[in-house]
């Protein structure tokens, strides 16, 4: 006879493996990236104010464009990855933010800045939502809460990272 279980009747039956850990570097990853983005607004803003002579009324206007990006990509990508599919977004979201993270390094102007920190936005928020239900899902339900736990890891090591590069640079 037929035997009908569940998806968390399969994962927890098959436990925790070498796959869930790649995923969690994986996705631990993009965490790690995501993070990276939101540090980056404060760790840029002196050299930012200097650069393009940017008044403190006015240097708000970077963070204000990431956190909006942010706001308007987590609900585009999550939508979008719920009928296409976690891989295809969780890669679009890391590619947007990656390549428009590298143009923005080359800004001319404040207003350049703004508008790529706008769409950079749009793929860490994107990424968050995706990243964090690709590797929920995957996860067998017992173990669920530990592993998005240590998962969680990833975002601090975001942080650190960015403050580690903006000390040996900036």
């Amino acid at each position: 006879p037929l035997v009908k279980s569940s998806l968390n009747d399969i994962l927890s039956a098959i436990g925790v493996g070498s796959f869930h850990w790649r995923l969690m570097a994986i996705c631990g990853a993009g965490w790690t990236a995501d993070n990276g983005w939101t540090q980056t607004v404060v760790m840029i803003v002196p050299t930012v104010q200097r650069e393009f002579g940017v008044p403190n009324w006015g240097i708000g206007f970077l963070g204000t464009a990431l956190f909006a990006g942010m706001a308007l990509g987590s609900h585009f990508w999550g939508r979008w990855a719920d009928t296409t599919g976690r891989r295809y977004a969780f890669n679009a979201t890391l590619l947007i933010a990656g390549v428009f993270g590298l143009i923005a390094a080359t800004s001319v102007s404040f207003s350049m800045l703004v508008v790529l920190y706008f769409v950079i936005g749009t793929g860490v928020g994107g990424n968050l939502p995706v990243d964090g239900a690709m590797f929920a899902e995957f996860t067998p339900k017992l173990e669920r809460g530990r592993l998005m736990v240590l998962l969680s890891v990833f975002w601090s090591l975001g942080g650190f990272t960015v403050a580690l590069i903006a000390w040996l640079v900036i």
